[in-house]
């Protein structure tokens, strides 16, 4: 993996921010029923890039977790009304690395499925013009997530599912009113939709805004 000998070697210079990692740690034990993602917000250069480094390189596999890492910084701006599956594809490269031929198999039936849908997605955009509503791209990708699940819950026999989240505020901001905008709405019932199924997952998010106005216990200032 490339990827993780980059960010090892990143990682020399890592200062311990034992409050931050804690809360991971937190996250990673029984966690609850309604606490299973976690969210790292702060302004750029105080390090959210090497802490996210660390959890999937090093205290994932401490706590016997397999992480997945996607950076929405590089995820496609066609996410999610003109190719709602871009974001479980981009969990399910990282995945399918750990796994065995069984899991691949059906990561293998989830690409094929995507595949299909985004390519309906796109030929609806050229020839009619339309793209489709949050509602619609979600309802599109239900059978390739159902793959998905499928894949998670072989993984769960083994490890635990992280999902990690990085540089969030790539989505859209929180409205003036304070409703979601589509893209963070998708991401969540994603997630939301998974973690009902397979209640082993864990989320990471990180970013420099908030997605929501609160959560379990908080509520944000701004």
């Amino acid at each position: 993996f490339r990827r993780d000998v980059r960010d090892q070697r990143h990682l020399l210079n890592y200062y311990p921010r034992l409050g931050l990692e804690n809360e991971f740690q937190a996250l990673a034990g029984t966690g609850t029923k309604d606490s299973w993602a976690l969210h790292y917000i702060g302004m750029g250069g105080i390090g959210k890039t090497m802490l996210v480094q660390q959890i999937r390189c090093n205290l994932a596999e401490q706590h016997g977790m397999t992480a997945a890492h996607v950076d929405f910084d590089h995820l496609n701006p066609n996410y999610p009304r003109r190719a709602p599956g871009l974001l479980l594809s981009a969990f399910a490269e990282d995945l399918r690395l750990y796994e065995d031929s069984s899991v691949v198999k059906t990561f293998e039936s989830f690409d094929y499925a995507i595949k299909t849908v985004h390519g309906t997605l796109e030929s609806l955009y050229r020839t009619e013009g339309r793209i489709a509503d949050a509602s619609e791209a979600l309802g599109r990708i239900e059978g390739a997530r159902k793959l998905f699940v499928d894949a998670l819950k072989q993984i769960a026999k083994r490890s635990t599912p992280l999902l990690i989240l990085d540089t969030c505020e790539e989505l859209a901001r929180i409205r003036s009113d304070g409703t979601l905008p589509d893209n963070v709405q998708v991401t969540f019932d994603i997630l939301e939709a998974i973690r009902k199924e397979v209640e082993e997952v864990r989320v990471v998010f990180s970013g420099r805004r908030p997605l929501s106005r609160k959560g379990l216990n908080w509520e944000w200032p701004g």
